[in-house]
């Protein structure tokens, strides 16, 4: 899975100023808190920004900077797409709250959003800003619709707390909180992820997958949602394939209604790994459980 992270604002662009804080500074502060997170769980991750700038090199390709970034997010070919921020309302230190927005239309920025937030909500008690945890943004904010990315990349906008309120600009303050906010949007991006299949699991067992090595002996195999790989000594693929390994040159695709081939590799032994066919695209894998070596 790779993650593309917007930094909201950044260089010139302050963001909003108040109770002493500067959004463009902590909008990176939890940024990078969450790429370092993501990083260590395992996936990939691509940001608009990595310091006080207004883009990363190759992010901006025209006039149009904040159309840039969301085009940015279909260019790096991202799954998915956070832009983060911090709401401010200077004329009501009272009024607090965190938010989320998609770009209508867009089902899965609508749960993206809507993840994280519940759990800004319900772990922090910060509010919601405007009464729900997601909701179309009244205007058509650019970093939700450039390059169209709302189509490609499952994308939202999220306002992580009010800098302008008394409560929330105090926990914003405080030294843990790019790290703990940050969990809170890790954890909402892994609880989306997984509804679209983006998560890898342990083996959740066999499906009837059998593998046939040189000397006939059946290797028993399960199906599970993970990247591992078997080696299989260019034997005979039964049930789900059915057809010769060797016949199929590295990077062919063999579909059959159940599940195919998505690479193999005969420089090192066959290695290969199996593409159960499903409409959110999940990666399956086939280990090797016992039999032939």
């Amino acid at each position: 899975m790779k993650v593309c992270l917007d930094p909201g604002h950044g260089g010139p662009d302050s963001g909003a100023v108040a109770k002493g804080i500067t959004e463009k500074v902590v909008n990176l502060k939890v940024a990078l808190a969450v790429r370092g997170l993501l990083k260590q769980a395992g996936y990939e991750v691509v940001m608009t920004r990595t310091s006080d700038t207004a883009f990363a090199p190759g992010v901006r390709t025209g006039s149009a900077g904040l159309t840039d970034r969301g085009r940015f997010s279909v260019k790096s070919d991202a799954d998915l797409f956070v832009s983060i921020h911090h709401d401010c309302n200077a004329g009501n230190p009272s009024f607090r709250g965190c938010s989320s927005f998609y770009y209508r239309g867009a089902t899965n920025g609508a749960d993206l959003g809507a993840q994280i937030t519940t759990r800004i909500k319900e772990r922090l008690g910060i509010p919601y800003a405007y009464g729900s945890p997601t909701q179309v943004h009244w205007k058509k904010l650019g970093v939700l619709r450039g390059g169209s990315n709302w189509k490609y990349v499952t994308a939202c906008l999220v306002e992580c707390a009010m800098l302008s309120a008394t409560t929330d600009s105090a926990l914003i303050k405080t030294a843990t909180y790019p790290e703990v906010m940050g969990n809170l949007i890790v954890d909402g991006i892994l609880a989306h992820a997984d509804k679209e299949g983006l998560i890898t699991h342990a083996p959740t067992g066999d499906v009837g997958v059998k593998i046939v090595g040189p000397d006939n002996k059946v290797i028993e195999c399960e199906v599970g949602l993970s990247g591992s790989r078997v080696t299989v000594n260019a034997g005979k693929m039964l049930g789900a394939i059915g057809v010769q390994l060797t016949a199929l040159a590295p990077g062919t695709v063999h579909t059959n209604g159940r599940a195919f081939i998505v690479e193999i590799d005969f420089d090192l032994d066959g290695w290969f790994f199996v593409d159960k066919q499903m409409a959110q695209g999940r990666r399956v894998y086939v280990k090797r459980v016992g039999g032939a070596k």
